[in-house]
């Protein structure tokens, strides 16, 4: 019965340790930190993902809020899926079917100011979908449309040198497509530069 009972014990601790996740070693200027919520609504479950972010110098702080309906049921219990292109956490690790983590922090417009891109969904073929979150010259995170609702996927390529994103996803059963958005810096505006389906 004790052991029972401590398997049981331990299960609940991990479970609600794993929906909390604190990350101060993503970035040097900003700690993250992870919740996810899972509620039905309208007899659907959905899932919030609660993003904070905490100036580590002054404690300013910015909440991001997610609304999901399509995240996997292990997304965003693992505090280690995560990547960071500018501390160099897990930056190297092989992003299988896609997947490059959770919560991804990297210059995503040649600023060089660090941005986000959150998980948002995993139910696609083509692998996780993601909403991106560039930092103004304010210090705040704001959802970027055209990365979050035409790019969607986490760019395999970050081109500092000639400003391009590439991603490469799959695009049916049997093929695959790569595809180059190019940042026009004076405009601020992408486009897309090339699409290749093979």
């Amino acid at each position: 019965m004790k052991n029972v009972l401590i398997i049981i014990f331990s299960f609940l601790f991990l479970q609600c340790y794993a929906q909390k996740c604190t990350h101060t070693n993503l970035s040097k200027k900003y700690d993250y930190k992870t919740t996810i919520k899972r509620k039905v609504v309208n007899e659907r479950e959905c899932e919030i993902v609660v993003l904070s972010i905490s100036n580590k110098l002054t404690k300013a702080e910015q909440i991001i809020l997610l609304n999901s309906d399509g995240l996997c049921k292990d997304d965003f219990l693992n505090c280690n899926s995560v990547r960071s292109y500018i501390t160099n956490i897990n930056y190297k690790v092989v992003a299988k079917e896609n997947d490059f983590g959770d919560l991804i922090i990297a210059d995503l417009n040649f600023d060089g100011k660090e941005d986000i891109a959150l998980k948002a969904e995993s139910v696609g073929n083509g692998g996780p979908i993601y909403k991106f979150y560039l930092q103004n010259n304010k210090g705040n995170f704001i959802e970027d449309k055209y990365l979050s609702d035409t790019v969607l996927f986490f760019p395999f390529l970050i081109d500092v040198r000639s400003k391009k994103l590439i991603t490469d996803v799959r695009a049916n059963t049997y093929q695959k497509c790569k595809t180059s958005y190019q940042l026009d810096v004076k405009s601020s505006k992408w486009k897309i530069i090339k699409k290749l389906i093979y």
